[in-house]
């Protein structure tokens, strides 16, 4: 509801506008006590804020003293941070801009959630079948292999800090857990 002090003849039509545009997830999020009229959309995921609000002008002028603003204004969650545009067509921009970077990194963050984990199916070796660490006789460290790609990761059940170790290539990894080691190896993978 766009409330008298936002100047409705004014913003009304701008709103129809971007809504028709910017497509049926944008609505009307005016307060009452807001000195400009604002559209909103849900952006439903915990990892990013949690809607994006785009500020509308009340006036052709700009004078703060009058409360007349002439410009528009993105921003996304509750940061106070907004990204001021001059037009209507720079704010559409900014708006796809932010959706589509929103849009990319959720789809990163499935796509690593759907992949399978390195190490996530290994099998326990003996520790004579890798000779590229030197593990004494009668140490308590485990070996395990990984069946996807064949590299293995050492584990010491005695350890009280990084029980878990691995050496890919030139770069290796002591780790608390094997979830610690999984994120460090899955970018060498993809290497």
């Amino acid at each position: 509801m766009i409330y008298k002090n936002h100047n409705p003849e004014f913003v009304q039509p701008i709103m129809n506008e971007l809504i028709k545009k910017l497509g049926s997830k944008w609505s009307d999020s005016s307060y009452g006590d807001d000195l400009v009229a604002s559209i909103s959309r849900d952006i439903p995921n915990p990892d990013f804020p949690d809607y994006m609000t785009v500020l509308l002008p009340n006036s052709t002028q700009s004078n703060i003293d009058k409360e007349e603003i002439n410009n528009y204004a993105v921003k996304c969650g509750d940061k106070s941070d907004y990204i001021v545009c001059e037009t209507l067509e720079q704010t559409i921009q900014m708006v796809k801009l932010f959706e589509s970077v929103i849009q990319s990194a959720k789809d990163m963050e499935s796509e690593q959630a759907n992949a399978k984990l390195l190490f996530e199916e290994c099998e326990k070796i003996d520790p004579s079948e890798c000779d590229a660490y030197d593990i004494a006789e009668g140490d308590k460290v485990e070996v395990y292999k990984c069946k996807a790609t064949g590299w293995h990761y050492l584990y010491d059940p005695t350890a009280e800090v990084c029980p878990y170790y691995c050496c890919i290539t030139i770069n290796s990894g002591e780790f608390d857990t094997l979830e610690l080691l999984q994120r460090w190896a899955r970018p060498l993978y993809f290497q």
